[in-house]
């Protein structure tokens, strides 16, 4: 068997290369769901005078597309996602590495333009058409984004498992920099559709230097040492120990009695997750909204600052904290136990004050802007937490060929949790 070499992370190159590349593994979900503003004025209700302008018809209830629209974001983004994160899980050792990461990045670059050119198209006239586009590409967006997702884990997992580290809080912090942004650019005067096009414009910008990024770290001694060793470790115990005819699903099967309790928690953490946050958890109002004396925070920061700036700092922060090794960390079993108790998420984030004036079936219950910010840390930082416990522990618990293959497999079980999590979120909306 091949022994170990010891490879330097001079001035810990690769690790920020992790780490920046994981920042921008989420940038197409997390741009898409910060600028709700912006898909709010896009699907308002609008009328045609009779000089043909459109004009709103005013404030009041959301409509059915504003109402609906966080809901089947989640599932044309979560449901190509999960299908070839399964896919790479599955077969993802047996194809090459480089091409697919590569071609991926390049696919969302283009379909990110795409996105930003629609920003200042009026669209009042063909708003079903608009919407039709959007949601085709966030289906194509996030098949190139599973595509990328779910190599890049199996790459991480064929490292140290700091690296793993660094995918995991880049992704979390790449979330906080997207509703930072959002923020700013509406605090420094801009409007909805503004903040809506430099986001996506500096998506464009940082997912095309990912690209040449990627391209700089397969380069380096370290990429092709820990990429080369996983290839020859498992070739050599392949070979070894398996009989002739023997395919790579029976260590698909073995990979999955080693890490069932993992590959179960991180299904539910993100079952729960996706069900609340963002579908229902971007239709709660400050309980001050529209009274007299409410200002800019009921009526205009809310939203950004209180479920999604709020929601990515907790997450970042669980994240960071489960890297942190000082700390001892809860086993599988009781992150399993854990995960199964966050399930109750749900009611309570559909019983706080989500549009309040198109609620009909389930009453508001918590109503308090305190409460509803208190749910939102507790949810993130249990989500950023127990994903880096079980994300981090999962490859390093089977044997070092397999590695890879579990990393795959767990990103493919997160893409599950994720898509059955943006199913319930839109029953959730209806129940409302």
């Amino acid at each position: 068997m091949m022994g170990r070499i010891d490879i330097k992370d001079e001035y810990n190159m690769v690790y920020m290369i992790f780490f920046y590349l994981s920042v921008g593994m989420l940038l197409p979900w997390n741009f898409f769901i910060n600028v709700n503003g912006y898909w709010m004025f896009k699907f308002r209700t609008v009328n045609e005078t009779i000089e043909g302008n459109n004009t709103d018809i005013g404030p009041g209830k959301l409509n059915d597309r504003q109402l609906e629209f966080t809901a089947d974001l989640a599932l044309a983004a979560m449901l190509p996602n999960v299908m070839f994160l399964i896919v790479n899980g599955l077969i993802g050792h047996r194809l090459r590495i480089i091409p697919r990461l590569i071609f991926s990045l390049i696919g969302v670059v283009i379909l990110f333009m795409v996105t930003t050119v629609f920003v200042y198209v009026d669209t009042d006239r063909w708003q079903d058409w608009f919407l039709t586009i959007t949601l085709t590409t966030v289906v194509l967006i996030n098949i190139c984004n599973g595509i990328f997702q779910g190599g890049f884990f199996g790459l991480a997992g064929m490292f140290p498992s700091r690296y793993m580290n660094a995918v995991l809080t880049g992704q979390g912090l790449g979330g906080v920099i997207t509703a930072l942004l959002n923020i700013i650019l509406l605090a420094i005067g801009g409007n909805d559709v503004d903040a809506a096009f430099y986001c996506f414009l500096l998506s464009v910008v940082f997912l095309s230097g990912s690209v040449l990024v990627f391209f700089g770290l397969t380069k380096t001694r370290l990429f092709k040492h820990y990429t080369q060793s996983a290839i020859t470790l498992s070739s050599e115990e392949t070979s070894l120990l398996d009989p002739p005819g023997v395919n790579q699903e029976v260590s698909l099967i073995e990979v999955i009695k080693i890490i069932w309790e993992e590959e179960i928690t991180v299904f539910l953490i993100y079952v729960v997750t996706l069900a609340c946050f963002p579908a229902v958890t971007v239709l709660v109002q400050s309980t001050n909204k529209g009274l007299p004396g409410s200002g800019n925070w009921e009526n205009l920061y809310f939203v950004p600052v209180s479920c999604f700036l709020f929601f990515n700092l907790g997450d970042y922060f669980g994240r960071t904290l489960s890297s942190i090794n000082r700390f001892p960390k809860p086993g599988p079993k009781l992150c399993l136990l854990l995960a199964v108790v966050r399930i109750f998420f749900i009611p309570l984030f559909m019983m706080c004050n989500a549009v309040p004036e198109s609620r009909y079936y389930t009453p508001i219950l918590i109503y308090s802007d305190t409460a509803y910010i208190l749910l939102i840390f507790i949810l993130s930082i249990s989500n950023g937490y127990m994903t880096g416990i079980v994300m981090v522990s999962a490859p390093y618990r089977v044997p070092v060929h397999l590695k890879q293959t579990a990393a795959n497999f767990m990103a493919g079980i997160l893409g599950v949790g994720l898509a059955a999590g943006a199913a319930i979120s839109s029953a959730a909306v209806q129940l409302l």
